[in-house]
């Protein structure tokens, strides 16, 4: 008869969900990797590095569109990424986990690749944020200052 009773009471009780306070500061607010990935900003900057790679290997043709008719670049790790359709921050995301972790083997050209872009755009992320910390707290000391 306990057990019924014991089951009755657990079921009659609410459960109730915690939910996590918003995080105040940067260092608060990534602690894993994981945890850049999934922020929005992340994505606008690898996005951003992404563009300016293909800048660079447009101005690099255009260069070289001087000296010679129909110019080609080497194959790069951008090439190979391209073709495997991993140019975007979620791929690059997970193929940077999975390359943590051991369990992709690719090229170290590629790796050293996907390396710079994800490790880049992680730290302009933080950096953003913590610019963001650092201008709220510079205008609250001007706002609370009295004024003469």
């Amino acid at each position: 008869m306990k057990k019924s009773t014991e089951k009755s009471k657990s079921k009659a009780q609410p459960i109730e969900a915690q939910q996590p306070e918003p995080a105040k500061s940067a260092k608060e607010r990534f602690k894993t990797f994981q945890d850049i990935f999934a922020d929005p900003i992340f994505d606008v900057k690898v996005k951003e590095i992404l563009r300016q790679t293909i800048e660079r290997r447009q101005a690099a043709l255009a260069s070289a569109a001087k000296f010679v008719k129909e110019p080609k670049l080497k194959r790069g790790p951008y090439d190979a990424l391209e073709e495997k359709g991993l140019l975007s921050s979620d791929a690059l995301s997970l193929l940077y986990l999975q390359m943590q972790s051991g369990q992709v083997s690719i090229p170290a050209v590629v790796r050293e690749y996907v390396n710079s872009i994800i490790i880049d755009a992680s730290k302009q992320t933080i950096k953003h944020y913590v610019d963001q910390e650092q201008s709220e707290c510079k205008g609250g000391e001007k706002s609370s200052q009295p004024q003469a």
